[in-house]
């Protein structure tokens, strides 16, 4: 519906309230306004208090010069007590210093006496329209906050409630969400007794497709592992599905199974930022990526997966890049050299102080202390054989 056409249905339920201490104007207006708008008139800006304290009005019509309380005053008044209400001074004069005090008062409109009927109809059915679409676009706005905390709930639940008990691993996370929907994902899945699957993504965008997308992904990977736990499989599998969306549905992912019996870790890395592996004596590697994204219709390598050797005392860390992202008031980020560098200042502490303190550490960083993207540190150490790690 245009502007034109939604002002000539004015809101009937609207009402209007005069305040002029002529009784002239009181009944002109009345008379003009009253066929659209509950209308009620007072003399005085005392009266029009007593009225607003029983009754809310979307105008006051308010005269400029009235004794004891003037329209600035009252305008004032009503502002501070009620402010939803639009405030339309009238004037037998319109100097400069009036209007913009009545701007700067927050008046709707100000108006000079005499005035034409039509001005003051077009001008009431205009504030009217004006409120009637600023409280459906709060009444939306309030809809797609419930549709987003939904939302949040729905990411929420598809995250793992533990790491699986696997003897010689302990594990930490933490997660860290953003004020923005974002598409940071994690899960893991028992291969064996002595061998665990785990992933780490994030589904490109914010918002509610993201939250959807990682839903998917969540069950790909379930379905994938439970099939066939091998890297290759598994990311083949969440590419081909990801790549039949129309457009392109692209996200980094990193999946490794951990085997205790051959102390390895076999993984795919695909264009996620790379996990750091740091042995008890302060070595660090950097498991880069392997392929290209995944979800962006790009072919992947006949053999994209790797194996690197673990030892007890080994550390891996992985995180999503809101960590290293995270960006300080002059536009640095976070980066590696951050990240490593807690790695070693708290290599003798738990997994799960490890991973608070890495998420801490970039939100620190970052400019007002909020993340502009969700933060995911996940931190894997491993123990001698039998060692029975606790699940955290």
């Amino acid at each position: 519906m245009s502007e034109r056409a939604a002002m000539s249905q004015p809101d009937r339920r609207a009402s209007i309230l005069v305040v002029d201490d002529e009784e002239g104007i009181q009944r002109a207006l009345k008379r003009v306004l009253s066929r659209k708008y509950h209308t009620d008139t007072v003399g005085s800006g005392e009266d029009a208090i007593r009225k607003l304290e029983k009754r809310d009005y979307d105008i006051a019509i308010v005269d400029l010069r009235m004794p004891e309380m003037d329209g600035f005053q009252l305008l004032r008044t009503i502002k501070l007590y009620r402010p939803e209400t639009e405030v339309i001074i009238m004037s037998g004069s319109a100097s400069e210093e009036k209007l913009i005090e009545a701007i700067r008062d927050q008046a709707f409109y100000f108006v000079t006496k005499p005035f034409q009927k039509e001005v003051i109809e077009t001008l009431v059915d205009r504030c009217v329209w004006t409120q009637r679409l600023e409280r459906e676009n709060l009444a939306h706005t309030r809809q797609l906050e419930r549709f987003l905390d939904q939302a949040k709930e729905f990411q929420a639940s598809l995250l793992p409630a533990g790491f699986p008990l696997i003897s010689g691993i302990s594990c930490g996370v933490k997660y860290m969400p953003s004020e923005v929907l974002g598409g940071d994902f994690y899960d893991f899945h028992t291969v064996s007794k002595r061998s665990v699957a785990l992933v780490i993504a994030d589904v490109f965008g914010h918002g509610v497709l993201a939250a959807m997308r990682t839903g998917i992904v969540k069950s790909l990977f379930a379905d994938a592992v439970r099939e066939n736990p091998s890297p290759a499989h598994v990311v083949r599998t969440i590419d081909k599905a990801m790549n039949r969306f129309e457009g392109e549905s692209p996200l980094t992912l990193f999946y490794s199974v951990l085997n205790l019996d051959e102390m390895s870790l076999s993984y795919v890395n695909a264009g996620h930022p790379g996990p750091v592996l740091s042995s008890k004596s302060g070595e660090m590697k950097v498991l880069d990526s392997t392929i290209s994204l995944l979800g962006a219709r790009i072919p992947l390598p006949e053999q994209p997966e790797r194996k690197v050797q673990i030892t007890s005392g080994d550390t891996l860390v992985l995180y999503t890049d809101g960590v290293l992202e995270a960006i300080d008031a002059d536009h640095r980020w976070f980066g590696l050299d951050n990240l490593t560098r807690i790695i070693r200042q708290h290599s003798e502490a738990p997994p799960s102080i490890l991973a608070e303190e890495i998420c801490r550490a970039a939100k620190r960083f970052a400019v007002g202390g909020l993340p502009s993207d969700d933060m995911t540190a996940i931190v894997l150490q491993f123990e001698e054989v039998g060692w029975p790690g606790p699940v955290i």
